[in-house]
């Protein structure tokens, strides 16, 4: 298992000074998938789940969002 990792998090940005005493601004959930190829190459494979507050509108913006990221570290 030390070339796996499965992570769940959730990010709550807060402004407290938003307007119409709304101070929630974005809510992002994600569920990533980490796996090391080789000491030097890992990817990462997830899902995020984003809301974003549209103060202008009064409402929330809904956003999905799949990424593969392959990273190389020179050594």
């Amino acid at each position: 298992m030390d070339n796996y990792n499965l992570v769940l998090s959730e990010e709550l940005l807060v402004n407290p000074i938003g307007k119409d005493n709304n101070s929630i601004d974005h809510n992002r959930m994600q569920l990533m998938n980490e796996i090391r190829i080789s000491p030097h190459l890992k990817s990462e494979i997830g899902y995020i789940w984003i809301e974003r507050y549209k103060a202008k509108k009064n409402i929330f913006n809904t956003e999905h969002v799949a990424f593969v990221n392959l990273y190389y570290q020179l050594h």
